[in-house]
């Protein structure tokens, strides 16, 4: 679902009162939604039309982009959306930097005016509630842009803020603070962000767990238990780790949860930790990786071609 067939949802069911789930579903699925849809209420309040001049924008080319990003902004300043578009014309990391902040300080703005914050009191719901979208993916351009410049900090803060503001992490704001936390070293905080995500036993978190158990010398037994479910969760990655598989075609940026893309995906943000701990995990990789008839030929082919890779010494783990 576009977040503009999200809005024109909105303004549709503005005003009806349901009694049950049932009766909203069955209207969801009624002749009379989807002739509203196709129709909706023109939007009145000047955020809504400035948001609709906004979704018009990211459907353009430039430069209409940015002249329609700029309408939105007349209508009502507060359309952050149409920040985050200005902010891909300018050509120094300053005037970019400033759109972003400009696009946050709006949604920001919006939230208090019109009681985002007061209407949805529980962090975990706000990102549920359909005017804060904006807040979200303003506030994530920000770190974003803030983490490829390398003030860490700032990142960090917007991230952990994100993450308080939406328990479910829509936006995936922990797999980039997972990153921060390796670059700074802050093991509590990594070891902190895994424990509230415990449920999340996909492949990035479960190498995760495993990675901060061999580095912290975890007992044995809990260790083979969280290797089970890395393995489970991918059986791939260590593999892609230790480099002896070719990257899969990712063509359209979408990974396969469990599959080899998904892997490669992990190892090539991964790789930078594993190798600096290489002195401890090392013989976790070789003893739990699955090579393939393709993989034992590929590994071959690299032998006959140049000297065995010996395993990490301690002037290379540093």
């Amino acid at each position: 679902m576009t977040e503009r067939y999200l809005a024109r949802m909105h303004r549709v069911l503005r005003g009806k009162a349901f009694t049950s789930i049932d009766e909203a579903n069955a209207f969801l699925q009624s002749p009379q939604f989807k002739k509203q849809m196709d129709d909706p209420p023109a939007a009145a309040a000047s955020f809504e039309r400035a948001q609709e001049a906004a979704f018009d924008a990211w459907e353009m080319p430039p430069p209409q982009r940015y002249e329609q990003a700029r309408r939105a902004l007349a209508i009502d300043e507060r359309c952050s959306d149409a920040w985050l578009i200005l902010a891909e014309q300018e050509r120094t990391r300053i005037k970019q930097r400033r759109c972003f902040e400009r696009a946050v300080a709006a949604a920001e703005r919006a939230a208090h005016e019109d009681g985002w914050f007061c209407e949805c009191p529980e962090p975990h719901s706000l990102y549920g509630h359909l005017p804060a979208r904006a807040f979200f993916r303003a506030k994530m351009a920000l770190a974003r842009f803030l983490m490829d410049g390398v003030y860490l900090g700032d990142a960090r803060a917007i991230y952990e803020e994100l993450l308080r503001r939406d328990r479910d992490d829509h936006m995936g704001a922990r797999y980039e603070l997972i990153q921060i936390y390796h670059a700074q070293s802050d093991h509590t905080a990594l070891d902190r962000l895994l424990d509230d995500y415990r449920e999340d036993v996909t492949a990035f978190l479960s190498y995760e767990r495993v990675w901060l158990g061999i580095v912290q010398d975890l007992d044995g037994k809990m260790l083979k238990t969280l290797t089970r479910q890395a393995i489970r969760s991918n059986p791939h990655v260590p593999a892609y780790l230790l480099g002896i598989r070719e990257p899969p075609n990712r063509d359209d940026g979408r990974v396969t949860v469990g599959g080899e893309d998904e892997a490669e995906a992990y190892a090539s943000i991964a790789l930078e930790w594993w190798l600096a701990a290489a002195q401890r995990t090392w013989d976790w990789l070789v003893g739990n990786v699955r090579m393939s008839k393709a993989d034992q030929k590929s590994s071959r082919t690299r032998r006959t071609r140049r000297e065995p890779n010996p395993r990490p010494s301690q002037r290379t783990a540093h």
